[in-house]
C-alpha cells in the first residue's frame, strides 16, 4: 500500500507541471530479466518522441576527414590503428548504441568513458575523441553549427528536422535505429487491482495539457499505454541488446 501512495503522490506532483523521472540507461539483460513476471510488473510506458529530440546522433571530431556514416566506415576499416569513441559511462545507452553500430559495421574502436554527457561533448570539440553517439544538447548542436564538430548521421529511421542534411544511419546499416523512453514498474506480486488502479491514475494524468507542455520542453512524448504495451516493449528490445552486450563483451564496470 505504501508503494501505491507513493505512486499516486508522485501523480499529483506531475499534474502541476513537476517532472519526475527515471530513465533506462543500464544495460538490460545482465542480473534482471525484466519480462519475468516473478520478478517485476509492468504499469506504464512512457515513450520518448519518435521524431526529432528522441533520436540519438552520430558525430565526429573535425579533424576525422569524414562527412557521414557510410564515409566513417570507410575510413575507420583503412586505419593501422583503432579510432576513438566517447560515452558517458560503461552500460550507458550511448556506450551499447556505439557498440551496436561497430557490431553492425564490422569495426573495433577503443571505448573512452567519461562520467556524464557534458564531458564526451566537449571531448569531441576538443578532438580527445574520433566519434560520439549521443543524444542532442544546445551545447552540442552549436558545436556542430559552427563546424568544430561533424554531424554524420542520426539513429532515427527517417531524417530529423534537429539533425538538417544527416542521413539516417539505417540507410547505411540496415535495422539500425535507437530511441530512448521509460517505463515505471511495480515490485512483484502487486495486486491486478493495484496495477490497474495506477495505470488508470497515470493515464488519466497524461491527458493534463499542462503536463504534456512540460514533458515538450523535454523533448519527451507522454504516451498513455497498458501493462501488455510496456511488457511487449521490454521484450522486444532485451534479445536486442543482450545480442550486443554479449557480442562485444560489454561490461557495466
Amino acid at each position: 500500500m505504501r508503494f501505491e501512495n507513493d505512486i499516486l503522490k508522485c501523480l499529483e506532483v506531475l499534474k502541476t507541471g513537476g517532472i519526475i523521472l527515471y530513465p533506462t540507461d543500464t544495460i538490460w539483460g545482465i542480473g534482471c530479466d525484466a519480462t519475468n513476471e516473478d520478478a517485476v510488473k509492468k504499469i506504464y510506458a512512457l515513450k520518448k518522441r519518435p521524431d526529432e529530440k528522441s533520436m540519438i546522433v552520430l558525430v565526429a571530431s573535425e579533424k576525422v576527414p569524414v562527412n557521414d556514416a557510410a564515409s566513417l566506415i570507410a575510413y575507420a576499416k583503412a586505419q593501422s590503428k583503432p579510432m576513438l569513441y566517447a560515452t558517458a559511462g560503461p552500460g550507458s545507452l550511448g556506450h551499447l548504441s556505439t557498440e551496436r553500430f561497430l557490431n553492425q559495421a564490422g569495426l573495433q574502436m577503443i571505448h573512452v568513458p567519461y562520467r556524464g554527457q557534458a564531458p564526451t561533448t566537449l571531448a569531441i570539440f576538443a578532438g580527445e575523441v574520433d566519434i560520439l553517439l549521443t543524444t542532442t544538447s544546445d551545447t552540442l548542436n552549436e558545436y556542430i553549427r559552427s563546424g568544430k564538430v561533424k554531424l554524420l548521421g542520426v539513429s532515427s529511421p527517417e531524417p530529423s528536422t534537429v539533425a538538417p542534411g544527416a542521413t539516417p544511419i539505417g540507410s547505411f546499416l540496415k535495422g539500425y535505429s535507437v530511441e530512448t523512453w521509460f517505463g515505471i514498474l511495480a515490485p512483484a506480486g502487486t495486486p491486478a487491482t493495484i496495477i490497474n488502479r495506477l495505470n488508470a491514475a497515470i493515464n488519466t494524468t497524461l491527458a493534463s495539457p499542462q503536463l504534456r507542455d512540460r514533458f515538450l520542453t523535454y523533448g519527451v512524448e507522454a504516451t498513455a499505454s497498458t501493462p501488455t504495451e510496456l511488457t511487449a516493449i521490454i521484450a522486444a528490445e532485451i534479445p536486442l541488446w543482450r545480442k550486443v552486450i554479449e557480442e562485444r563483451q560489454v561490461r557495466s564496470e
